[in-house]
This record gives structure tokens, C-alpha cells and sequence, in this order.
């Protein structure tokens, strides 16, 4: 059951990035260059902290071999933003860019080169 719930916030932030893609143009409109700034800064965080939700359910909720858990954590986290971008297709007034999902891929590497940094992650004892 353990190995489920570390998976937990990875779903849920997945959720809540859902959410927030469903909003219709105009919740964002009224912020002007303000809203162009929050938006770049948004999908950079959001996917920063996905990548690190999935990067930390890899290791361990799943029996992926160590060396494999951030190139792994990545290639989810690219393909998540991908069904993203395409998601915004069908809200009022928001389309797909590939510049919102390289900024998204650039939290996600963000996260990815800090956790190499670190040396995460480690064999489990």
C-alpha cells in the first residue's frame, strides 16, 4: 500500500495543473504583461515541481532501476505536457504553444539538474 501513496502528490499536482489548464483565456487576460510573466513563471514552477513529485514516486513507489528514475521522471513529465498543451485545445480561448511546453520541459530540467547535483537518486539501504 506504501509503495501507492508516494505517488499521492504526483497525482494530485497533475490534478491541480489540469485544473488550472481548463481555465478559460480570460481568467488570465486582465493581468496583461503581468499575466504573460506569471504564466512563463507558472509553468516553470508547476513542472519543476512535478518533475521532483514523479523523480521522488519513481524511486520509491516503483521497481525502476536507479540509474533510470530521472530519465524516466522526465520523459513523463514531457509527455504529460504534451497532453497539456493539447488539453488547452478545447478550453475557450487558450491554445497549444510549444514554447509553453519548453518552458515547461525547462522546470522539469531545472529540477532534474539539481537532483543530479545532489546525488539523487541514491540506491535504496
Amino acid at each position: 500500500m506504501k509503495r501507492y501513496l508516494v505517488w499521492l502528490p504526483a497525482l494530485l499536482w497533475a490534478g491541480f495543473i489540469f485544473f488550472v489548464s481548463a481555465q478559460p483565456k480570460e481568467a488570465f487576460e486582465r493581468f496583461g504583461l503581468t499575466g504573460l510573466l506569471l504564466s512563463t513563471m507558472g509553468h516553470l514552477i508547476t513542472y519543476a515541481v512535478l518533475m521532483l513529485f514523479v523523480s521522488l514516486a519513481l524511486h520509491y513507489g516503483s521497481k525502476i532501476p536507479t540509474r533510470f528514475v530521472l530519465v524516466t521522471a522526465f520523459v513523463v513529465i514531457a509527455l504529460y505536457g504534451l497532453t497539456d498543451e493539447y488539453h488547452q485545445s478545447f478550453v475557450p480561448g487558450r491554445t497549444p504553444t510549444l514554447i509553453d511546453w519548453l518552458v515547461d520541459l525547462a522546470g522539469a530540467a531545472v529540477v532534474w539538474l539539481f537532483l543530479a547535483w545532489r546525488g539523487f537518486p541514491r540506491q535504496p539501504v
